[in-house]
């Protein structure tokens, strides 16, 4: 009899260790997308929040790059803020797109 409660006492060990491990993994698996939803959220918003700076930038600028300059300027940033990877590339593309405008508007 003894035996017998000792090898149920062990199943049912085992058992709450599987169930245990299996909610461990399932919870580490939802994390897991759940933070790459997040990145790709955070990702789509500084794509759209840096294609409303650009056209601010854009704007401040239009006068000088005429109406064409705008619309290619706007065209190139779009592109490749498209196939930006990150948050910090997109925010790089954005800084080197100001300075080019503004050494555009020291040359003339």
């Amino acid at each position: 009899m003894k035996k017998l409660l000792l090898t149920s006492a062990a199943a049912l060990a085992l058992a709450t260790v599987a169930v245990s491990t299996t909610k461990v993994e399932a919870f580490s698996r939802g994390h897991v997308i759940e933070h790459t939803i997040n990145d790709t959220k955070s990702l789509s918003a500084a794509r759209w929040g840096s294609r409303l700076q650009i056209l601010n930038l854009l704007t401040r600028f239009k006068h000088k790059l005429g109406e064409d300059g705008f619309r290619s300027y706007n065209r190139q940033f779009r592109a490749r803020v498209g196939a930006a990877k990150s948050v910090s590339e997109i925010d790089e593309l954005y800084n080197k797109f100001e300075k080019e405008l503004e050494e555009l508007e020291d040359l003339t």
